[in-house]
């Protein structure tokens, strides 16, 4: 029941706020209908934490022309179930192009239930600048279509984390035309992106376009999962991979793949790509029955493989170098090594575990290859 007004002093040196279910406040600062004259000289101004939580009416950080330094040094902004929030860039309403960039000291962004909320950035291609950001968090914003314009991806080059999970209506990771674009002359990257995992959203048919996939030196974990249309991990858009010349993608410092039930997938790359992973430690592909060829290349045979609900035969490759399998909810495969050709490729098994095999037959598939099949160190078959 106490206006903001009577802490407006406290404001000036405030470093952390939390707004949670006030009922009608539509913004921190309203300056529209504050003469130029009488307008604060700043506010906000030391704030590094920023939570706004059931705000049902909240609108925009700031209405009008915002005070001196407002936000200069926030580095932590989340946004909660507020079903008016429609764009990041819309609680800055009316800023002046010459004014400092908001946001730029911005460490972590999360925004989970905004049913609204359309686009993060939409605005004027050189108002702001995420140089700082590290995280980005958002969750089952169910009419999110796109997430960073060009200008704003350029200056994305401290990201670590990116997680993205029940975004029903998101089409793509970054919108048409970006990676064409000419706002600046430097390449694309993501040097320090670390995590990235998308879950639920249900319209995306790739994750990144496979021109950018060379930009992510340091992605260490990639997880996928519940994306009903998508068809490629890494995509060309408009299908130009029918015309391209035999390609690489490298990913140095992947370690860990999951790819979970992923019902229209088909391949992890354009077939023009061939993929490499020397880093590869761990991967898991469960319900991806349409995957049918998988061909990554890591570095040795120390990868731990977990399959399930696939099309072995698309894995051939990896499961020839791998030390340890976990196969589960596989069917019309009698044999699991049809031949000592296969056979031969499997000398750095240590470990093998299958579970509910169905239509199972026999592990090998020729006498002499039982006598040859060595696995060093446990078997284990439950449900076959």
């Amino acid at each position: 029941g106490v206006p903001l007004s009577a802490f407006k002093d406290s404001f000036k040196i405030l470093k952390q706020f939390e707004l949670t279910a006030i009922k009608y406040l539509e913004c921190l600062v309203d300056t529209t209908t504050i003469a130029t004259k009488n307008r604060p000289a700043s506010a906000f101004a030391q704030l590094e934490t920023l939570n706004i939580e059931y705000m049902d009416g909240f609108e925009a950080l700031c209405k009008g022309q915002p005070p001196q330094g407002f936000l200069r040094n926030l580095k932590h902004l989340e946004v909660f179930a507020c079903s008016k929030f429609q764009a990041a860039d819309e609680l800055f309403h009316n800023r002046e192009e010459n004014q400092e960039h908001p946001l730029s000291n911005l460490q972590s962004l999360v925004l989970h239930e905004l049913p609204e909320l359309r686009w993060i950035f939409k605005g004027s291609p050189h108002s702001f600048t995420l140089q700082s950001l590290k995280v980005v968090n958002i969750d089952r914003c169910r009419k999110l279509k796109s997430l960073f314009p060009p200008s704003l991806i350029q200056s994305l080059v401290l990201l670590e984390e990116l997680k993205i999970r029940g975004c029903q209506e998101l089409v793509t990771l970054f919108a048409d035309g970006e990676i064409e674009s000419k706002t600046s002359s430097r390449p694309l990257c993501f040097p320090k992106l670390k995590t990235l995992r998308i879950n639920v959203c249900s319209k995306l048919e790739y994750v990144v376009p496979v021109t950018l996939a060379q930009a992510l030196p340091a992605l260490a974990l990639l997880s996928v999962s519940y994306c009903d249309e998508l068809k490629q991990v890494f995509g060309m858009p408009n299908e130009q991979d029918r015309v391209q010349p035999l390609d690489s993608l490298l990913l140095p410092s992947l370690q860990d793949l999951e790819l979970i039930w992923l019902r229209n997938l088909t391949s992890f790359a354009p077939q023009n790509y061939v993929v490499k992973a020397p880093s590869l430690k761990r991967l898991e592909a469960y319900g991806c029955s349409r995957v049918m060829n998988l061909p990554i290349q890591q570095a040795n045979n120390q990868m731990q493989l977990t399959l399930g609900g696939v099309e072995l035969s698309a894995f051939k490759e990896m499961l020839c170098n791998s030390k340890d399998h976990i196969l589960k909810d596989f069917e019309d495969h009698k044999n699991l090594v049809p031949n000592l050709v296969d056979l031969e490729h499997l000398d750095g098994l240590i470990s093998l575990s299958i579970n509910s095999w169905r239509g199972g037959e026999c592990l090998i598939g020729t006498t002499q290859a039982i006598m040859d099949f060595k696995c060093n160190d446990s078997q284990n078959f439950e449900n076959c």
